[in-house]
């Protein structure tokens, strides 16, 4: 049976600097369902290979390369956008087009609902965008976790420059809109556990003409405010 310690206690320090909470996210059960799908992970590359050992523990070295590589796709996305001239079939250059093309890459990406996922991205920028802003030991740079490198590239490809924060005000504008409410990622009955938010706005079939109307415009009134705040520049 894996040991599923806190995923705070598993994440690297070099270069990052999280809030100072127990948990990573917002709650501890959303915590454990990472934990839980990296440990998945992890076993599955296990044993598809032809190595003996055998994941059994929550451990930074079982963590960060599946949190890299979550940046890491995200800078390939865009690389990919900007090699067709800006434009791409699978997503425009904003935070929500970005999460909905990013989180089907891998399969257990893919297995968290889709808010936990969300702040999962927005926690880890805000946690390399922290110590950019409050530099601790080591300020050498290239003794840096591989996630804050990570990180470090997809702000360069996507945004010009690796020390400002590309996703930031992302999940402000999620929990403006409601996504983090909209749709309980952590409830056990809940019908709308499956259906992303993000895709909710365009789903005719439970709202009458009037409330998806209101739906919409609360969106796009959100947007124009974060828009006028520069949050999406």
């Amino acid at each position: 049976m894996p040991s599923l310690v806190g995923l705070k206690r598993s994440l690297p320090r070099s270069g990052m600097k999280y809030a100072d909470y127990n948990n990573i996210l917002s709650r501890g059960s959303r915590d454990r369902k990472v934990a839980q799908a990296i440990m998945t992970a992890a076993a599955a590359a296990t044993s598809s290979s032809s190595s003996t050992i055998t994941t059994t523990e929550l451990t930074r070295w079982v963590v960060e390369p599946h949190l890299a590589q979550i940046f890491r796709d995200a800078a390939d996305l865009f690389a990919a956008r900007n090699a067709r001239g800006g434009e791409s079939p699978a997503f425009s250059a904003d935070f929500f087009h970005l999460m909905e093309a990013l989180r089907p890459i891998r399969a257990w990406t893919m297995a968290l609902k889709e808010p936990i996922f969300i702040e999962l991205f927005a926690k880890l920028s805000a946690a390399r965008a922290a110590w950019r802003a409050s530099p601790q030991h080591p300020h050498d740079e290239d003794k840096h976790c591989e996630l804050a490198k990570a990180i470090d590239q997809f702000n360069l490809v996507a945004g010009g420059n690796k020390t400002r924060e590309w996703a930031d005000g992302g999940l402000e504008l999620y929990e403006l809109v409601g996504g983090l409410a909209g749709v309980d990622a952590d409830s056990s009955s809940g019908e709308d556990d499956d259906q992303p938010f993000l895709q909710q706005a365009d789903d005719d079939v439970d709202m009458g003409d009037g409330e998806q109307d209101s739906h919409l415009a609360t969106i796009e009134g959100v947007t124009e405010q974060v828009e006028e705040m520069g949050l999406c520049d």
